[in-house]
């Protein structure tokens, strides 16, 4: 019986492989040259790509995820102060009627005894009566300053106010009709202010993705309730919290208030609720706007953007954008769960810029430039009128600019 020189080769190779294969993966060989069981083949992935941490392993299944979890020895923030008791520890002091959640004269974007001064100060939104004219919502538009009565009582005459004002309220996570809420965005002039105190005092504090809040306590504050998460930040927040996620710094008071993540992106939303859902069983919630709120949210743009172009403002897409940004959906929802916003950190009367410099960051930690991605599916332009005209009727309010 002759046997070919490649025959006895091929028999050397799988020698040479399976004795390099861990311990309990013999079963392979059998599978391989015949067996009467038929073991089924079982190779391990990290086998096959050794890079990968059984943490790790297949990043799109939550299934694969281990135990281990950091988050279950974080100190609360009463022991993070015992331990430390110059930290910084700030109480919920504010009520829906102070301004910005009390913040002081000097950070407020706007001068003292300006119209808008006055207007803000009322505390609730302007009275009915004869309509503003366009020219007092166009000096709005133009300087903070002018948002007065006149430029109120247009804004509220607008058929996207008028919308606003029939939508139900909103109940999600189990939280309905809190008092304050503060809505803290990413943008670099958030540097400009010390609105930390402030920002503190709302019952409920809404940051974005993963920022940090540590090296800028003065500036944003240390305090969140819900981090909306875009598509890319919702997976690296599941399967890495501890590289990622800034309440995982048990050096920062208030970690244990994070109530849970909020995900709004279309694309595996789904996928990305499940995983998370996996990662933080019993300790955050995981809230997935639905579609039909979502919709809605783009209706009520729409009619943002019919009002835009009645007054002329410039630079806006020739159509509706493909998606709204996160700091949109996040003012949506709240003005149907608040009773009043107070919006920092997000580009309003401050405009966004597509490239700025050193000293002009696009966000507060550092990152100069808008993303691509940003560019094609977002409308600023159009974003940024829409928060001025929900000021100046009184819906939010603007805190830095």
């Amino acid at each position: 019986m002759q046997i070919s020189v490649a025959r006895v080769a091929f028999v050397l190779w799988v020698a040479c492989w399976a004795a390099a294969l861990p311990s309990g993966s013999a079963g392979l060989l059998p599978s391989l040259f015949g067996s009467s069981k038929r073991a089924p083949v079982s190779i391990p992935l990290e086998v096959m790509v050794p890079h990968l941490t059984p943490s790790y392993a297949d990043p799109w299944n939550p299934q694969s995820l281990t135990d281990a979890d950091p988050w279950r020895d974080s100190p609360t923030a009463d022991e993070v102060a015992a331990a430390d008791p110059t930290t910084y520890k700030p109480r919920l002091t504010a009520s829906s009627n102070q301004v910005c959640g009390g913040l002081s004269l000097g950070d407020l974007p706007w001068k003292t005894g300006s119209k808008t001064d006055g207007f803000v100060r009322m505390g609730k939104r302007a009275a009915p009566g004869k309509p503003g004219k366009r020219a007092d919502m166009l000096a709005c538009l133009a300087d903070i300053n002018n948002c007065g009565m006149g430029a109120g009582k247009y804004a509220l005459g607008t058929k996207a106010l008028k919308n606003l004002k029939r939508q139900t309220p909103l109940k999600i996570g189990g939280m309905e009709k809190l008092k304050s809420c503060a809505i803290v965005g990413n943008s670099g002039h958030i540097l400009d202010g010390n609105y930390g105190k402030a920002i503190d005092n709302h019952e409920m504090v809404v940051r974005f993705n993963t920022l940090p809040t540590s090296g800028y306590t003065k500036k944003v504050g240390v305090r969140t309730t819900f981090r909306f998460l875009n598509h890319a930040r919702s997976f690296a927040t599941c399967h890495a919290p501890g590289h990622v996620l800034p309440e995982y710094n048990t050096s920062v008071p208030h970690n244990n208030e994070l109530k849970g993540f909020i995900l709004w992106h279309p694309n595996e939303r789904e996928k990305a609720k499940a995983c998370l859902d996996k990662r933080f069983a019993n300790r955050l919630k995981v809230i997935a706007l639905s579609k039909r709120l979502t919709i809605d949210m783009r209706i009520m743009m729409s009619y943002v953007r019919t009002e835009a172009k009645a007054l002329g403002v410039k630079g806006m897409k020739s159509s509706m954008p493909k998606e709204l940004t996160s700091g949109a959906h996040a003012i949506l929802m709240l003005t149907r769960m608040c009773k009043k916003v107070n919006v920092f950190g997000i580009s309003s009367f401050h405009q966004v810029k597509q490239k700025v410099g050193v000293n002009q960051h696009y966000q507060y930690s550092g990152r100069e430039n808008l993303r691509t991605s940003g560019q094609k599916y977002h409308d600023w332009s159009l974003e940024s009128f829409a928060w001025k005209l929900f000021h100046a009727a009184g819906y939010v309010t603007v805190c830095s600019a």
